[in-house]
């Protein structure tokens, strides 16, 4: 209904990994985060990219895309966020999955360092890396961020309760991370009932059938721009996030101390106000030569 597919050739045989990228109205990065995810050094993955009714230049990107490792579809009708990611990912094959938005980055070694992992350790439902965060022109705003106190072997309660005391998702964007199918449809995919917090609560519920392991290598970038969810965030996006951590402070199964389930939402509202504080820093650094060049030429 409303859908087109173009699915290319591929091995006969399941892929070990299967990179999602859902997309709409992507045009301005779709290319380079395509390029990033064509670039690994990993030689048993598919790509699976979603156009989720594009009316910008993605359609034309897409139409040009002649990799055997790609297939491609497109809906017609825009769907709510959490319906297409669920739809994309039903789109994969593969053992592991990986989620790549169209305006964010991995390194050539993400994949096949998260899978390897993987294939080893049993225990683990969840591989995340750290990330640097990039502008829209791709400039480094921070080197390594994410998985603060969470390097290594940890637990779901662990990893709760990290996010109950910092006030946000504390292990980062989908594209730091890899997990297993099996783990993601015994939990029953993305969940939109909280859309803003949609990746942690999908993490948290990972972390109920395995554990997570840190890696302390940045392997993926993760963009700010004006454009994105990211940056132009809405009273509604901090209700949602306040309301999520509030249910994770009061679940029993995270056991989340009660002095710190009784702070989460002004955990939560300060967090919110550090990154506003960040956000403001990276303006005024973007606008700082500039106004070196215009005080030597003037």
């Amino acid at each position: 209904m409303g859908e087109i597919s173009r699915d290319r050739t591929l091995d006969a045989r399941t892929p070990r990994t299967s990179v999602c990228i859902p997309v709409h109205n992507g045009s301005r990065s779709l290319q380079a985060t395509l390029d990033s995810v064509l670039d690994q050094t990993d030689d048993d993955y598919e790509v699976v990219v979603v156009d989720n009714a594009s009316s910008d230049g993605t359609p034309d990107i897409l139409s040009r895309v002649a990799h055997p490792r790609v297939r491609v579809h497109r809906y017609e009708h825009l769907l709510p966020l959490a319906e297409n990611w669920r739809r994309a990912t039903d789109l994969c094959t593969g053992r592991y999955l990986k989620i790549v938005c169209a305006d964010d980055l991995i390194d050539p070694e993400a994949i096949s360092r998260q899978a390897d992992l993987l294939d080893r350790r049993q225990d683990i439902s969840l591989v995340v890396s750290r990330r640097r965060l990039v502008d829209a022109g791709q400039e480094t705003l921070a080197p390594v961020t994410g998985l603060n106190f969470l390097l290594g072997q940890r637990d779901g309660r662990t990893v709760a309760r990290r996010a109950v005391l910092l006030g946000h998702n504390p292990i980062g964007e989908p594209a730091s991370a890899m997990f297993r199918r099996k783990d993601y449809e015994r939990v029953g995919g993305w969940d939109g009932t909280f859309l803003f917090p949609m990746d942690i609560d999908l993490w948290l519920k990972l972390l109920r059938h395995g554990d997570m392991l840190g890696m302390p290598d940045v392997l993926a970038s993760f963009r700010i721009s004006p454009d994105g969810r990211s940056w132009a965030r809405t009273p509604e996006m901090l209700w949602e996030i306040t309301e999520y951590l509030a249910t994770v402070a009061t679940d029993p199964r995270w056991s989340v101390p009660p002095v710190l389930a009784r702070c989460s939402r002004r955990l939560t509202w300060l967090a919110w106000i550090a990154w506003d504080i960040r956000q403001a820093v990276w303006r005024l650094k973007a606008a700082l030569p500039t106004r070196r060049t215009q005080g030597f030429t003037s």
